[in-house]
């Protein structure tokens, strides 16, 4: 097992390999504008720490009475575990349950620590849960994952410190599971080393995102080609990529998204009504970003203005603020995924306004099976995913039918709609995608 020491890494920065903004940026964000700005220090930063840690040489000398005989999942995001509740999540938590013992990477590579690169570990464990750790490697300069490539020294410290981390603790067959190309070096490193098999979980259309570099974009060309399998989460998704590369198509799987029944037992009452007050309210929950469709909502607010529109979610876009001046829009923020049940429960119409563009047109919205969990009636913007439950959504092309679908969702009175909803996130479960990537792997083995 290898680790690159701090002072040949320190002397390949210095030399000039690194740009003097990342070099400054830690301490500048950690010394002076999280002290003095402590409104804006991520929350995820701090909930992160909060389960119990320990540094390498700890983990890896209690590991030795924890090793099982089912192979070994290392997880490599797009998402930070904490922030909020996305596909990789869901995945590592239904394998964990199910016996296989999950590692899954922070992407933010030391931004999280409390403390600059030279007064902290460079390695910790945290335990979220039985089978399910999360590994902490702190890089000098923390790089911001979606903006550029790991440079050589980077991908060396992760993949010696996964590879002491599976190593030592006799990890079976270990599988990786990468969600995003940033890791598309670490990946094939370790497949080098210790014969894990790579498996790309493409979850969206990364071309489709303003914020994320060319470079890794190139990356994920590599990802596709050189990968094991391939899990497209969308039928408009894969056959985009597969159109690029048709040469694929024998390792490419379509797995969709999916929902767990039981987060949402407070949903729907015996009688099959939602636990809702007297004033109607039309809810979203998800992400507000700029594929968000502002002129429906704002439209719909506006035409009706006894109804309640709550936005449940993390605001990424400034385009959110024409909507902060209608009195009956209410802004939640980020919630706790344990708590997006009870907000749904409080809904009488669900909403998904995406704007028509390449990203949504390829997305399969998780938020989707969540509202059938809750039997929501939903209303949508038209597209492909939502092809496979017709007469389940209300779907518009444009603000105005958007309005007009609301006005119909909201004089749905049919139980056995609700039980149709229900049924098809009882059907599409996470733990029934887990057993299909367990298949999956499995084959890659014969």
């Amino acid at each position: 097992m290898r680790f690159e020491g701090r002072t040949a890494l320190g002397s390949r920065v210095f030399s000039g390999l690194a740009p003097l903004k990342e070099l400054v940026r830690p301490y500048y964000l950690k010394w002076l504008y999280f002290r003095w700005k402590k409104e804006n220090y991520p929350r995820s930063f701090k909930k992160c720490w909060e389960y119990p840690t320990t540094g390498i040489a700890a983990f890896l000398e209690r590991s030795e009475s924890e090793q099982g005989n089912r192979r070994d999942l290392v997880f490599l995001p797009m998402a930070d575990w904490h922030l909020y509740t996305q596909r990789s999540q869901h995945f590592a938590t239904s394998l964990a349950s199910m016996g296989y013992r999950c590692f899954y990477v922070n992407p933010h590579l030391g931004r999280e620590f409390p403390q600059t690169y030279f007064n902290s570990p460079s390695v910790l464990v945290s335990t979220l849960g039985q089978r399910l750790l999360e590994l902490h490697i702190h890089l000098l300069l923390e790089p911001v994952f979606h903006c550029r490539r790991l440079r050589s020294n980077e991908t060396a410290i992760i993949t010696n410190a996964i590879e002491t981390v599976l190593g030592t603790a006799s990890s079976a067959r270990p599988a990786l599971i990468v969600s995003f190309p940033v890791w598309q070096d670490v990946a094939f490193q370790l497949r080098e080393r210790l014969g894990c098999k790579v498996i790309y979980d493409c979850h969206d259309l990364m071309a489709g995102f303003e914020d994320i570099s060319e470079d890794l974009l190139e990356a994920e060309q590599r990802l596709f080609t050189d990968c094991d399998l391939i899990v497209f989460s969308a039928r408009q998704l894969m056959e985009s990529i597969l159109g690029q590369h048709p040469g694929l198509r024998g390792k490419a799987v379509l797995m969709r998204n999916a929902v767990d029944l039981a987060d949402f037992p407070a949903c729907v009452s015996r009688d099959g009504s939602n636990a809702r007050g007297a004033q109607k309210v039309i809810g979203y929950v998800g992400a507000l970003n700029s594929w968000f469709d502002t002129e429906s909502v704002r439209l719909a607010a506006l035409a009706h203005p006894e109804l309640r529109f709550v936005l449940v979610g993390p605001v990424a876009s400034r385009k959110l603020d024409v909507l902060r001046s209608i009195p009956n829009i209410l802004f939640l923020g980020q919630v706790p995924y344990r708590e997006v049940a009870s907000h749904l429960s409080k809904m009488d119409v669900a909403i998904i306004p995406f704007l028509s563009c390449p990203l949504t047109l390829a997305t399969n919205p998780i938020k989707l099976y969540e509202y059938f969990a809750c039997g929501l009636p939903v209303v949508s913007t038209r597209l492909p995913e939502m092809d496979q439950f017709p007469g389940l959504v209300y779907l518009a092309d444009n603000p105005d039918e958007f309005l007009v679908q609301i006005e119909k969702a909201l004089q749905e009175d049919d139980p056995a709609l609700r039980s149709r909803r229900r049924d098809v996130a009882r059907q599409e479960s996470w733990m029934a995608r887990c057993a299909q990537l367990v298949e999956e792997i499995r084959k890659l083995d014969a």
